[in-house]
């Protein structure tokens, strides 16, 4: 009963041990499995290892296995046994070795790989700055290029604007200035004063020279004066040649009518006499003197005897007073008694002489019949002060010295005649009021032109301002948006080297986790291998104990330690005989060899002692492994 006891604890005890090391190597190769790392740029090093864990892994459990299933062999086969399992144990531990020296050349080679790959992730992102940088002052470059071209087209479109502003200004203003030019024409041809001066002589020289001064010429009846003046002269004692006044027909300024050297009209008579008349009453008045008798009468004899004179060829000759020239005079009921004589400025070549060219010529003999009288005794000055009828007229005749001769017939009424008094001031103070009118005018004319003139000056000079404004300012915005253009550039280079070095900076941290993740992994598979090379120490020992030949079983005994042979006790021995083992010498272990089962022809032989003991030892490690196995997990 002992002994079926005995047998059967050692067979369930191997049971266990041989399943105990086979599922230590199944949990190992799941666990390898279970934790291979993900596919990256380190798995073939991480692979490599894993295999070496899993050939090692293998390797002794196969050994245990071979070791576990051939200790109840008899005492030869258990020496054969023993060392094959040495052989393989050893083959075991060369391979452990061979595995960690794999796992550390392989983190070594992780580690070189990641530094492989951070160094092509670093020249990748240089690369890629460099592009970017290429892009960016090749860009820079376009849009400066694009911006000059904006600028020019935009500068070169105000240009043309400008230009034709300037045109359009200077078309405007000339016109206006045209205007000014006209008004001022226009009041130059009026007059610059109502009526004109005697000339002021300060030389012994020909007067006609002061008379074509300013405010001494006469171009508009309006300048004509209706009150004489006494003019200053050098030569007060020597008669002049009448050239007081100067007559110039400025701009055709002139608008009277053209007289003609066969004889003037009833009419253009009648006007200049009406002038005369109110030249010499100016002075009566001044002097006190009642002012001469003057109507149609003695105007009409008068005419009369100009015809007279030219059939008598009067050439600036005064009258005989013969009947033939009275008789004129006594048609009218008048009496002739005296004549005075001037002639006109005006040469037989001047073929337009107008009744303002006459009347200035009547102003300029009355002149100097007044106050330059002396060469003829102031006998011309006696006859205007003493008159008491006065008619005037103009001897037109070609073929004379003088084609215009002034004839100032005076006269007196014969008691039983009846006579018309006339007013002869009228046309000339008409005509003054109307030049002053028409003065006023003109000058309002050339203030409003010159207004008119400087406001499109102003108007002008404020397009083209505006113009110049709004260039202006389209270049400003134009250069803040290229200005910003440039700006959006420089930040999207900016940005892009930033994503670039954040990008690196990923790529890395990547490679490292990669890295030590692989690293650690291998480190996990190098405790499984320190697991299992302890593993195959008591392989080895038991292979040990295996090589022993030709030795007493107390040398055998004692070749185990004592809390070995305490374990075999616990584990081997059913509860009834639960003992502790106790090393008596040899006298006990003969005993022990006669009650188990003998596997020689003598009952004595040794060598079934030591079976039993290779039985017991075999049992002893694998419950051994069998408890470690369950710690390491």
């Amino acid at each position: 009963m002992r002994k079926a006891k005995i047998a059967m604890a050692t067979t369930a005890a191997f049971a266990g041990l041989t399943i105990g090391v086979m599922n230590v190597h199944a949990d190992t190769v799941n666990e390898a499995t279970a934790k291979q790392a993900p596919t990256n740029p380190l798995s073939n090093a991480t692979t490599a290892t894993t295999s070496a864990v899993t050939s090692t892994t293998t390797t002794a459990s196969v050994t245990t296995q071979q070791t576990t299933e051939k200790s109840a062999s008899t005492s030869s086969s258990l020496q054969g046994k023993a060392a094959t399992s040495s052989t393989q144990t050893t083959a075991s531990n060369a391979s452990d070795v061979s595995a960690t020296t794999q796992s550390a050349t392989s983190a070594s080679s992780i580690k070189t790989a990641a530094a492989t790959q951070k160094e092509a992730a670093t020249s990748a992102a240089a690369s890629a700055e460099s592009k970017a940088a290429t892009e960016y002052t090749t860009a820079v470059a376009q849009t400066k290029a694009q911006q000059v071209a904006e600028s020019a087209a935009t500068s070169s479109v105000y240009a043309q604007k400008i230009n034709n502003q300037k045109q359009t200004n200077a078309a405007t203003e000339s016109a206006a200035a045209q205007k000014v030019a006209t008004a001022q024409a226009a009041l130059s041809s009026t007059a610059e004063s109502a009526t004109a001066t005697p000339a002021q002589q300060t030389l012994d020289s020909d007067p006609i020279i002061y008379a074509k001064t300013a405010g001494h010429t006469i171009s508009t009846e309006a300048q004509l004066p209706v009150v004489l003046t006494k003019p200053v002269v050098k030569k007060s004692d020597v008669a002049s040649d009448y050239g007081y006044y100067g007559y110039i027909n400025t701009n055709n300024s002139d608008k009277t009518a053209v007289v003609s050297t066969t004889g003037l009209t009833k009419q253009q008579q009648y006007e200049l006499a009406d002038y005369a008349v109110t030249l010499i009453n100016s002075y009566r008045t001044a002097i006190g003197t009642e002012t001469l008798k003057y109507n149609s009468n003695v105007e009409d004899a008068t005419i009369a005897e100009a015809a007279i004179r030219n059939q008598e060829q009067l050439d600036f000759t005064h009258l005989s007073f013969n009947e033939t020239e009275k008789a004129a005079f006594s048609a009218q009921g008048l009496q002739l008694d005296g004549e005075n004589l001037g002639v006109a400025q005006a040469t037989a070549a001047e073929s337009k002489t107008t009744i303002l060219a006459l009347k200035v010529a009547l102003l300029n003999a009355i002149t100097e019949m007044v106050y330059v009288d002396d060469a003829h005794a102031n006998g011309h000055l006696h006859n205007f002060v003493v008159a008491d009828y006065m008619g005037v007229a103009v001897q037109a005749n070609a073929s004379m010295t003088y084609p215009y001769q002034l004839i100032f017939e005076v006269a007196s009424a014969v008691p039983s005649s009846h006579v018309t008094q006339k007013t002869a001031t009228a046309r000339i103070k008409q005509a003054q009021a109307s030049a002053n009118q028409q003065y006023t005018a003109a000058k309002e004319a050339v203030a409003s032109a010159l207004i008119a003139q400087a406001n499109l000056k102003l108007t002008n000079a404020a397009l083209l301002n505006a113009l110049v404004t709004q260039r202006d300012a389209a270049l400003t915005r134009l250069a803040t948006l290229q200005q910003q253009a440039l700006i959006n550039l420089a930040d999207k280079y900016q940005t892009q080297k930033n994503n670039i070095q954040t990008k690196l900076a990923a790529q890395k941290k990547a490679i490292e986790i990669a890295a030590a993740s692989q690293i650690a992994q291998l480190a996990n598979a190098n405790k499984r291998v320190s697991r299992i090379k302890a593993a195959n120490i008591s392989v080895n020992e038991r292979g040990r104990v295996h090589k022993l030949d030709g030795i007493t079983a107390k040398q055998i005994i004692y070749a185990v330690p004592t809390h070995k042979l305490t374990e075999i006790s616990s584990y081997a021995l059913s509860n009834e005989t639960r003992q502790p083992v106790e090393q008596t010498g040899r006298k006990e272990a003969e005993m022990w060899a006669k009650a188990l089962p003998q596997t020689g022809d003598d009952a004595g032989n040794t060598l079934s002692l030591t079976g039993i003991l290779l039985a017991v030892l075999s049992l002893l490690s694998g419950t051994w492994l069998l408890h470690k196995q369950r710690t390491f997990k």
